[in-house]
């Protein structure tokens, strides 16, 4: 699993995880306007146990799970 693309007005990363068993997502909110040189309005990280299930998620509804982790 690699992503890395714009989604939800965010930037983020997700990536198998160095233990192999999670997946790391990475998410970064820039305001409008922002320089992207300067450090993100608001940052989040999590962890989410790999599976089949949480890999399909990840790539046909990230827009949801960045909505979900960022903004509520």
């Amino acid at each position: 699993m690699d992503i890395d693309k714009w989604e939800a007005g965010c930037r983020v990363r997700a990536f198998d995880w160095i233990d192999g068993r999670n997946i790391y997502l990475h998410m970064e909110y820039y305001a409008p306007g922002q320089s992207l040189s300067a450090a993100p309005a608001k940052e989040k990280s999590v962890l989410l146990e790999k599976s089949e299930e949480t890999e399909y998620r990840l790539r046909h509804f990230l827009n949801s799970i960045v909505n979900h982790y960022m903004f509520a």
